[in-house]
C-alpha cells in the first residue's frame, strides 16, 4: 500500500542518508529494552524507507514500531549525518493516523475529549450518582457484590 496522493512523504530524502553506523543504538532506550533492530532508530528509519518506497505495507505492526519511540531525541543528537530518526518516527505516526480507518471507539472518545461540553454531558450520570447519595446507599446495602468483579472496585 503506498501513501495516498494527498500526503507528503516524511523527510523525503533524509532517510536515504542513513549510513547505518549504529551510533543511535547505544542511546536508544527502546533498543536497550527490546534488543531488536526494528525497535531502534536505525530500524525505524529502514522501516519508514521501505514503507514510503512502497516495499512495505502500512500495517499495525509498523505503527507499533513507530509508537515504540519514546521521543527522547537522543538519536537526533548523536547521528553523524544529521538524520533525525525521532522526527521521522513522529511523521510516520502522523501518516499512519491519516490513513488508518477510525473505529467507533476512536470516533466516540475523540469527539468527547475534543468538546468539553460533550464530556460534561457524558459524565453527568456519574456525577449525579456520586452527589445524590446513591453511591453511599450502594455501599451500605452491599449492592456492589452484584456487579461484575471488574466494576466492583471502581
Amino acid at each position: 500500500m503506498s501513501l495516498p496522493c494527498n500526503l507528503t512523504q516524511p523527510q523525503e530524502n533524509e532517510y536515504l542518508n542513513c549510513i547505518r553506523c549504529g551510533l543511535c543504538l547505544a542511546v536508544c532506550p527502546t533498543y536497550r529494552v527490546y534488543k531488536n533492530e526494528t525497535a531502534s532508530p536505525r530500524g525505524r528509519v529502514a522501516l519508514a524507507r521501505k514503507s514510503l518506497e512502497g516495499e512495505l505495507e502500512l500495517t499495525p505492526n509498523l505503527a507499533e514500531q513507530m509508537y515504540a519511540c519514546l521521543d527522547c531525541l537522543a538519536c537526533n543528537d548523536i547521528c553523524p549525518v544529521g538524520i533525525r530518526p525521532a522526527d521521522l518516527a513522529l511523521e510516520m505516526r502522523h501518516v499512519q493516523e491519516q490513513i488508518r480507518p477510525s473505529g467507533w471507539k476512536d470516533t466516540l472518545f475523540g469527539e468527547l475529549i475534543a468538546k468539553p461540553a460533550r464530556m460534561e454531558a457524558a459524565t453527568l450520570p456519574l456525577r449525579i450518582y456520586q452527589r445524590s447519595g446513591l453511591r453511599r446507599l450502594v455501599y451500605t446495602l452491599h449492592l456492589r457484590r452484584l456487579l461484575p468483579t471488574r466494576l466492583r472496585d471502581l
